[in-house]
Parts: structure tokens; sequence; C-alpha cells
């Protein structure tokens, strides 16, 4: 598959998965948008090895919800050993 297909289903997965995320949580959608594209998600979906921009915008915001949880999770284990406040 070309670079430029892959390109497009990675731009609609993101985009549907922005609105989707947007509507079910009744944020902003840019603050979604931002969120997203600050993430680690956000460079694998680009990584086309990875194969995650053919998967679809469900699995893109299954992905990112899970490397989200396991940033809180490494955050709180920092913040718990460090005893910060």
């Amino acid at each position: 598959m070309s670079y430029e297909m892959m390109s497009t289903c990675a731009a609609i997965t993101l985009a549907t998965a922005i609105e989707d995320l947007a509507e079910d949580s009744g944020r902003p959608i840019e603050e979604i948008r931002k969120e997203f594209l600050e993430s680690t998600a956000y460079e694998c979906l680009l990584d086309f090895d990875s194969g995650l921009w053919a998967e679809g915008p469900d699995s893109f915001r299954e992905y990112y919800r899970r490397t989200m949880s396991k940033k809180s999770f490494a955050g709180a284990q920092k913040h718990q050993r460090t005893g910060d406040a």
C-alpha cells in the first residue's frame, strides 16, 4: 500500500477517534486533539510498520487509553517513590 493511502487512513482514524471521544466524554474537540497529538499512541499511529493505522478508530482509541493508563500508573509510582505531595 502506498504511503499516501496509509497517511489518509491514519488521518481518518485520528479524526474519527477524536470526534468519538469528544462526543462520549463531553469534552471539547480541541482538548482531545491536543492530548492525542502529544501522545505516544499518535506516534505509533504514524509508524506505519506498527499497523495501528489500519485497525480503525476504535482500536486506536483503545490503544490510546492503554498507553495513557500506563503513563498514569508510572506517574503514580514515581510520586509514591519520591514522596511528592
